[in-house]
């Protein structure tokens, strides 16, 4: 089912900070993620159902584990497979590059040009988020980046954004959060920012997404509504 975009009714005020998502949001990452998933896991003769990949969006490594095991059982090879999916995200990403999301670059553009400092939030570990940013070519926007093994408890447990923030030197009420899963969106409404929607491959809970300020097709659309005054 296509996404309900929903636009602001209203200008929104200048946000001191921009805190941005960045598997599905910055970077389009999803889609490679489960067909990485789903070749690693055949090859290895272990296939997992699309729909629980799906799930996993926006999961940290250790959620998706633990939700992988519930469901496939406590001897499915996870590691092994995890593993073999992150050798070859990294050949492709070696060979093409890491694509941006549409409209990423000119929202970054216009709010650097504006004085409005940015972050970013991802349930990813360390090293591969910074790889891929820097990969991207984006990684140079962003003030600090808090990442997934640098919080004891993910998304959708606030933690992440109120840590993001702090480091920011900004209140999360003079913040805007950028999201396109649900456990993101849980996260940073719970912190207690404003929460833009821009979906991607997760499924989201109308009741979450009701609780957005807007739901918007890509993240440069932000744009016109945000006063200047």
């Amino acid at each position: 089912m296509a996404p309900q975009y929903r636009f602001p009714s209203k200008p929104l005020n200048a946000p001191q900070a921009m805190c941005f998502d960045m598997d599905g949001l910055l970077i389009d990452s999803e889609a490679l993620a489960l067909e990485q998933w789903s070749k690693a896991a055949e090859d290895l003769g272990h296939p997992i159902p699309r729909e629980l990949m799906v799930k996993a969006i926006g999961r940290s490594d250790q959620q998706t584990k633990e939700l992988f095991l519930s469901i496939l059982g406590p001897d499915y090879p996870y590691d092994r497979v995890l593993d073999l999916r992150f050798d070859y995200t990294k050949t492709y990403y070696a060979s093409r590059g890491v694509p941006v999301k549409p409209g990423v670059q000119t929202l970054l553009d216009w709010a650097q040009s504006r004085g409005i400092t940015l972050g970013v939030a991802t349930s990813t570990q360390n090293p591969y988020a910074a790889a891929k940013l820097e990969s991207s070519g984006l990684s140079g926007f962003f003030a600090r980046i808090v990442t997934g093994d640098q919080v004891r408890h993910n998304k959708p447990d606030p933690e992440i954004y109120l840590t993001l923030c702090r480091r920011l030197g900004v209140s999360p009420g003079d913040a805007l959060g950028l999201e396109d899963s649900q456990s993101g969106l849980l996260a940073a409404q719970a912190a207690g920012l404003g929460v833009i929607h821009v979906p991607d491959l997760g499924p989201v809970e109308s009741w979450v997404r009701d609780r957005c300020l807007a739901v918007l097709p890509r993240p440069d659309a932000l744009i016109p509504y945000i006063s200047e005054a």
